[in-house]
């Protein structure tokens, strides 16, 4: 039987001297930037090793550490169509480099083609959900993709690519435990993306930015193909740096590997950070911005536009009470304009209930809500939707780590201090807010030391694991309590107190004018020494806040803190304090200056955000 149709074998040579020469390439490229992002290689002391940490990903035996042999793997087993299926990103990639000569349509692979009809990409955007201070979880807010989908002008047609943690626990400390340590995998998911707008601008009243991206045909085409590779893929998940904004920005890093996206990452990560590198010097990378404000964003811009009079026509429509004759005189503007906040007020104040339970509570909600839309449904005033806004610009204020150099004196000490101090994430209240932040303080593994100028003694100031103030302005919509918290160890010079234990818990009342913070606060502290016996303070008292911002890059602020010691039962006794804080847009100084009993302490600091 013959194998080989006469003359055959003058094709060998050809076919060989291919083969040759598409090695020789797969040597010369395997540290090709674009080959070491697809693979998620990073290069150690030791030499590479890929990220990925599931085995199916990778098709030679060391493939995890040798991108070399990986390449060399994949080109042979992509010689096969029906393999072409599995990883359509790698066979784009390689035809791109000229490795391979044939341009695959991926006609033969059902799952592929079923999946690229069903999401029809237009564009690609990355999404941000601000900060929910109040759940843990999301305190640092979110990044996800979105897939716009060809010929919809609705968001509700499109689908969100998020990365998250794949969790195996409901115990809160082994969720923390194992976030912090890698102990869940994590991968990238598709969804619906209205579940997202759902969970984030209405459950959780966060706003939304929308960056679209300005990426080529054959970009976007990459994109949907290494979204199918990531089938495979599977990572260790670290809370604090192989979270869900640094694997967002490695798979775009792998799409656009020109803008070096991942070269600006610091080794701890906030979705914040996943914004900068978009927009920094010379990437034109971002096409268009959109804003999506929050539910209560909407409703407090709403209200604002409202009499006092037209309020309280709100609240009795919320309370179920008719409304039809109070506004019967009013314009059609007018009338418009308080059905609209009465409908934003009961989706903001009962979204769970509407949502996500059934009953006679929900019913009963469902009802005057009903009301209020056939009023709105007889009112023909179109008012333009604020539901998304196309924004010029995007102001981020800072990034997320900060580093800080200063001096302090004391009229009542001979020790001047030189002080350094940094922290890892990632904002304060009195820092700018920008389009990002918000009036709040979430600062984590905050460090400060202080070097003693006479005694010539270094020690440690403060080392601060979580320090949260959550600002809840008190008014017509919202009715809860104001916190803050931090829990580290301190060394109070001003309180005399040495280096310990300490956690610091205050509950109360905020109210915000349109410049304005003024505060109340009951402060609880506790501290123990770590030297010496019965050294534990416990202190509680109430605290006064007052601040002004006259520009966004300028605050200043004065507290009043009277102190009681629970154990001694003193007197309360008086800490003033006095803050003036100005930020250029890499630098700030602050001045401070502090009084108790009889000793006044001055501090100024240079900071630098990184």
């Amino acid at each position: 039987m013959k194998i080989f149709k006469r003359g055959s074998l003058l094709w060998l040579p050809f076919l060989f001297s291919i083969s040759i020469h598409a090695i020789g390439q797969s040597n010369l490229i395997y540290e090709d930037q674009q080959w070491l992002n697809l693979m998620r290689y990073r290069k150690g002391f030791f030499g590479f090793t890929s990220e990925v940490d599931s085995k199916e990903y990778f098709l030679a035996v060391d493939g995890k550490k040798n991108p070399k042999s990986e390449l060399q793997a994949s080109l042979k087993f992509l010689e096969s169509k029906i393999n072409r299926c599995q990883f359509p990103g790698r066979y784009l990639y390689f035809y791109d480099k000229g490795l391979v000569k044939e341009k695959e349509t991926f006609k033969h692979c059902k799952g592929f083609n079923k999946f690229k009809k069903k999401v029809e990409l237009d564009s690609v955007s990355v999404i941000f959900s601000s900060y929910y201070i109040d759940r843990p979880a999301s305190a640092f807010g979110h990044t996800l993709l979105k897939i716009n989908t060809k010929g919809s002008n609705s968001d509700l047609k499109d689908y969100g690519v998020d990365f998250s943690a794949m969790v195996t626990t409901s115990n809160p400390i082994l969720y923390g435990l194992l976030g912090l340590t890698g102990g869940f995998l994590g991968n990238f998911n598709l969804m619906p993306y209205f579940l997202k707008l759902r969970e984030y601008n209405d459950y959780d009243s966060r706003d939304l930015w929308e960056f679209k991206l300005d990426l080529s045909e054959s970009e976007k085409e990459l994109f949907l193909a290494h979204l199918w590779d990531m089938n495979k893929a599977k990572f260790n998940y670290y809370y604090f740096s192989e979270n869900c904004s640094y694997h967002v920005l490695g798979f775009l890093d792998a799409i656009v590997p020109r803008f070096k996206l991942m070269s600006t990452m610091n080794s701890f990560i906030t979705p914040a950070d996943t914004i900068v590198p978009l927009f920094s010097d010379n990437k034109k990378l971002v096409k268009e911005v959109f804003l999506r404000p929050s539910l209560i964003s909407r409703l407090r811009k709403q209200l604002n536009e409202l009499s006092s009079e037209e309020k309280d026509i709100v609240m009795k429509g919320f309370d179920g009470e008719n409304i039809e004759e109070d506004i019967k005189s009013l314009s059609l503007e007018k009338k418009a304009r308080i059905l609209d906040a009465t409908i934003d007020f009961i989706d903001y104040k009962y979204s769970n209930e509407i949502f996500l339970k059934e009953g006679a509570e929900t019913a009963a909600i469902n009802k005057v809500k009903q009301q209020i839309l056939i009023l709105r449904s007889q009112t023909p005033f179109y008012i333009k939707s604020t539901k998304k806004v196309k924004k010029e610009n995007l102001n981020i204020a800072h990034t997320s780590g900060k580093l800080s150099l200063g001096f302090e004196s004391s009229d009542k000490d001979i020790n001047d201090r030189v002080i350094i101090g940094s922290r890892f994430a990632l904002h304060e209240y009195r820092e700018p807010t920008g389009d990002l932040y918000g009036n709040f303080t979430l600062q984590m593994g905050r460090m400060e030391a202080a070097y003693l100028t006479e005694s010539k003694k270094t020690r440690l100031r403060l080392f601060e694991i979580a320090n949260v103030v959550a600002i809840r302005p008190f008014d017509f919509i919202n009715k809860k309590f104001s916190w803050n918290f931090s829990l580290g160890f301190k060394n109070d010079d001003i309180l005399k107190r040495d280096l310990g234990g300490h956690l610091d818990l205050g509950l109360g009342y905020a109210k915000t004018f349109e410049k304005v913070l003024l505060a109340f606060y009951l402060q609880n502290t506790i501290h123990k020494e770590i030297k010496g016996e019965d050294r534990l303070s416990l202190d509680t008292g109430p605290k006064v806040v007052f601040g002004v911002r006259p520009i966004e890059r300028l605050y200043l602020e004065s507290s009043v803190h009277y102190i009681k010691n629970i154990q001694r039962g003193d007197d309360f006794e008086s800490l003033a304090n006095f803050q003036g804080h100005y930020y250029f847009k890499k630098f700030g100084l602050i001045a401070e200056a502090s009084l108790f009993k009889s000793e006044t302490r001055f501090k100024s600091l240079i900071t630098y955000f990184y």
